[in-house]
Parts: structure tokens; sequence; C-alpha cells
């Protein structure tokens, strides 16, 4: 069985948070890409690179979401899940259905952890996270990624955008 990749835009604190999490199990491949460090196809990859995953996680600020959004969609591998991880929900799901193509799964989502609370991203158990599914095809993806949160403890909560 193949490792499921992992790709997440952005290298800030809580990108940092993702990627330790996620990098705790043995069946991911994590990537990630900076406009600001230099690729060194390690812990750096490029943003074609990290597009090209099967799961995509965009960690970055929501004041440059859509931009985002508008110049990448189409570099996003067609089968991928595109997860947001943006506080606010409804603004992030609009542009996401707007500029996403329609192969391309959606999962809005809410971590409501940091890096403090998981410890600098070792700690996660006890800890929440709202899921929103947007629009899910590959069920196989969406419930890799629950697991992988699971796996580490947090409790996950079903909300749509709108209530959230």
């Amino acid at each position: 069985m193949s490792k499921t990749t992992i790709g997440i835009i952005g290298t800030g604190r809580f990108a940092t948070v993702l990627r330790n999490l996620f990098e705790m199990s043995p069946d991911v491949v994590v990537m990630q890409s900076s406009r600001s460090k230099q690729v060194d196809n390690q812990k750096i990859f490029s943003i074609e690179d990290v597009l090209h995953c099967d799961i995509v996680i965009a960690a970055i600020p929501i004041s440059t979401f859509e931009e985002f959004l508008k110049h990448n969609s189409k570099i996003i591998k067609n089968s991928a899940l595109f997860v947001d991880v943006c506080s606010v929900k409804t603004l992030p799901v609009l542009w996401m259905k707007t500029h996403l193509p329609k192969s391309i799964d959606i999962l809005a989502t809410h971590p409501l952890f940091g890096p403090t609370s998981t410890k600098h991203g070792t700690e996660f158990a006890g800890l929440s996270c709202v899921f929103s599914p947007v629009r899910i095809q590959a069920t196989q993806r969406f419930q890799v990624f629950q697991s992988l949160f699971a796996s580490r403890g947090v409790s996950l909560h079903t909300m749509s955008p709108e209530d959230h």
C-alpha cells in the first residue's frame, strides 16, 4: 500500500504544528512549501510538488487565501483533498467553491489548538477540531485525514460553515 502524501502550504508556527502531527504517522509523507525559505527537497519543497500531493493543506493567512486559490487552482492535483485551516468558514468556503475545480474535494477545518496548546506540536490528546465536509467525492482520503487527527487524540466535531 502506498503512502498518502500531505502537502502543507506555509511554514509558520501553525503549519509546523500540523507537520509534526502528520509526521507521527508512518503511513504518510509530508511535504511543505514556503515563499520565504529555500527549496531543499527534504524539508521545503516547491509549490508545484506540494500541490501535487494527495491532501493539500493551506496554512496561510486568510488575507492571502483567495489570491492563492486564484493563482494555483489549476496546478492542484485533480483528485486532491484540499483543506483550509482558517478560523472563519463561510468566506473561505465560498472562495474554494468558486476557484477550485469540481474534481478537487474540499474540507473546511478549524483546528481549535495551536503551538502553545500542543506544546509546540508534541501533544494533541484532548484537543478539538471542527470539520466541515464541503465537497467529498473520494471518501478514502477524507477518512485518512480524519484518522490522522483521531489517532493523536483530537476530538472531531462536524459542523456546517454557517453554524461555525
